[in-house]
């Protein structure tokens, strides 16, 4: 039985792939106002695209306000 290596590619759609850029690169909050703008989808069409990255756990939301997390902890506000 030899070790058999698949190199699996990751299919990421255009969108999918702004998407993660932004969260890569962008300071927390990121709004649906921006990733429409970056990706030029309407925005129900980013908040399917959100869901499916969400599904498949390529990015977490942001705790509810109040909740000690990342948007808390780098956005310098207090709630």
């Amino acid at each position: 039985m030899g070790h058999h290596e698949e190199k699996q590619e990751c299919a990421f759609t255009d969108a999918e792939r702004v998407i993660l850029i932004l969260f890569a690169l962008m300071p927390p909050p990121i709004t649906l106002d921006m990733i429409v703008d970056f990706t030029k989808q309407s925005p129900i069409s980013v908040l399917n695209t959100l869901e499916g990255l969400i599904k498949r756990k390529w990015i977490c939301p942001y705790p509810k306000r109040g909740d000690f997390g990342f948007e808390q902890k780098y956005s310098g506000k207090t709630w």
